[in-house]
């Protein structure tokens, strides 16, 4: 019972640091975005870096980007401490 619990653990741990991950990248890839797009200065676009920001602003506020970040570091902290 102890190692189907420890494999369970491992694997979400394994699962929410891939997240942490690739919410990570992906927030810097539409920070990046937003910036580039915004440089231009084009009224079409306004609209577009608007919702970027409120996608990345932080604190991450429920159905932002920031907000799946937030959660999953949190959980993964949670569970790095509860194994150590």
């Amino acid at each position: 019972m102890i190692a189907v619990r420890r494999s369970i653990d491992d694997a979400l741990v394994s699962a929410t640091i891939h997240l942490v991950g690739q919410s990570r990248a992906f927030v810097l890839q539409l920070d990046a975005a937003r910036h580039e797009i915004g440089s231009l200065n084009d009224d079409r676009a306004a609209r577009l870096v608007e919702v970027l920001g409120l996608t990345l602003r932080e604190p991450g506020s429920p159905g932002t980007l920031r907000h799946v970040e937030q959660a999953a570091s949190d959980l993964l902290r949670s569970l790095r401490a509860g194994g150590a």
